[in-house]
């Protein structure tokens, strides 16, 4: 399965009313799993260097 990027801020937005996690692979404080709720409330320039970097919805490994 593909991993879902977000690419904006209602994309984030949904993913926090749906509580689902993201991860930021590029960026090791963000490359583990982390609420979207969290994210959310980072500052402007955080989130958009976060989402030119590659923000994606964290889907668990299957086993």
């Amino acid at each position: 399965m593909n991993p879902l990027q977000i690419h904006s801020l209602e994309q984030l937005e949904m993913a926090r009313v749906n509580k689902r996690a993201v991860v930021a692979p590029s960026w090791s404080a963000f490359s583990r799993p982390r609420p979207a709720a969290w994210i959310i409330n980072l500052s402007g320039p955080v989130l958009l260097s976060l989402m030119r970097s590659g923000l994606f919805i964290y889907t668990p490994p299957s086993k």
